[in-house]
């Protein structure tokens, strides 16, 4: 995920700020959640670069066993999600983790940049299908915060990262 937001931003001048905590287990992702969540993340961070107009783009990633949490975040123009028209970024970042039994929220409010987060169990397949219906049946919402900012939400005080770079 560290190498695609690098990629992504490479030559463009906009520098990059990512934090992976110390502690984060070296788990291996099973194949079909690394073939939607990596693509997920490249087009977090490509939305940012096409539409925000970003200072700044984040990565963050947290696991809580045995759910990950990858967060992309920018600076940038931000949009109103309810009345903005999208292209099929937005809706394919969706369906791709929809896919993979997890799920993707959106975050942003003009002038005030954007938020996607990306939510997956990291179980196998037959544990997370079981999961994934079970929440259908409940009819769960993602809580949000408030005020619209992940950070809040993802980090209780600590602030050990294995790395946090920041270039131009």
């Amino acid at each position: 995920l560290s190498r695609e937001t690098d990629a992504c931003l490479a030559g463009t001048g906009i520098p990059s700020r990512q934090e992976i905590p110390i502690d984060l287990p070296a788990v291996r992702l099973p194949g079909e959640i690394r073939r939607e969540l990596v693509p997920c993340v490249r087009e977090a961070v490509a939305n940012a670069l096409r539409h925000a107009n970003p200072r700044e783009v984040w990565l963050r990633v947290r696991f809580d066993a045995p759910r990950l949490q990858v967060l992309v975040k920018d600076d940038g123009n931000g949009f109103q999600v309810d009345s903005q028209r999208h292209g099929h970024g937005l809706a394919n970042l969706r369906e791709r983790m929809e896919a993979i039994g997890g799920r993707c929220t959106v975050l942003s409010s003009p002038g005030c940049g954007t938020s996607v987060l990306l939510e997956v169990d990291c179980r196998p397949s037959d544990s997370r299908e079981r999961v994934a219906d079970r929440s259908k049946r409940l009819h769960r919402q993602p809580r949000v915060p408030a005020n619209h900012d992940f950070d809040a939400a993802w980090y209780d005080g600590t602030t050990n990262v294995r790395h946090s770079r920041s270039w131009a």
